[in-house]
């Protein structure tokens, strides 16, 4: 499991108590998220994840894709649609796109790739410069297991900084828009390929940041 704790108020605390918590949080400051798994020789629950080696021995070590299940009973041409973090891809899944997530931006050496072998897979970043440099890392980390990898031209979404597909959502629904399956499927695209990236269809931004 993954507890993720949010102080919706942290703006209005003292100087003080904010340095706390983001200590606490360390690089997610306003948010306390930790691993939390079932220690199978004590049976107690822990705040750090499992033995991966023993938990999951296909990964050699690292921990399996997030919703491995979907995408393991899903058909091999069926579009993946990777984000960063869990919240993100159980949002995607509520609207029936095949989602999963490595965790966050720092979790992808860490997670067995594997399963998507081949795969058609679309990135949506977080919509900032960790996020950026995390599409890269997948991009490459994709290729070489034969991926077919496209990214969402989040630039071109009129999105706030580390915007994702959620806050997309709520933009969108402020607008009295509801948000679907097609919606996600239409947004522009940039279609990656060794060793550069050219642009399907979207804005020149998209154009810019690919190049």
């Amino acid at each position: 499991f993954k507890v993720r704790h949010e102080y919706p108020n942290f703006e209005s605390l003292s100087a003080d108590e904010q340095q706390r918590i983001a200590t606490l949080a360390k690089a997610n400051n306003h948010k306390w998220i930790r691993a939390l798994s079932l220690n199978h020789d004590s049976q107690q629950w822990q705040l750090k994840a499992p033995d991966f080696k023993t938990v999951y021995p296909a990964g050699n070590g690292k921990k399996p894709l997030y919703r491995l299940l979907d995408i393991v009973q899903a058909e091999p041409s069926q579009i993946v649609y990777l984000f960063e973090g869990e919240q993100k891809a159980d949002y995607a899944a509520s609207i029936e796109l095949l989602a999963t997530t490595c965790g966050g931006s720092n979790d992808i050496a860490a997670t067995d790739l594997e399963p998507l072998t081949g795969r058609v897979i679309v990135i949506w970043a977080a919509h900032d410069t960790a996020g950026i440099k995390a599409r890269n890392e997948l991009i490459e980390a994709l290729h070489a297991i034969n991926c077919k990898v496209s990214y969402i031209d989040v630039a071109a979404l009129g999105l706030p900084e580390k915007g994702d597909i959620i806050d997309w959502a709520e933009l969108r629904g402020q607008d009295g828009l509801d948000t679907t399956k097609a919606d996600i499927e239409a947004l522009p695209l940039v279609h990656c390929e060794p060793p550069q990236c050219q642009v399907l269809s979207g804005s020149s931004d998209g154009a810019s940041s690919a190049q």
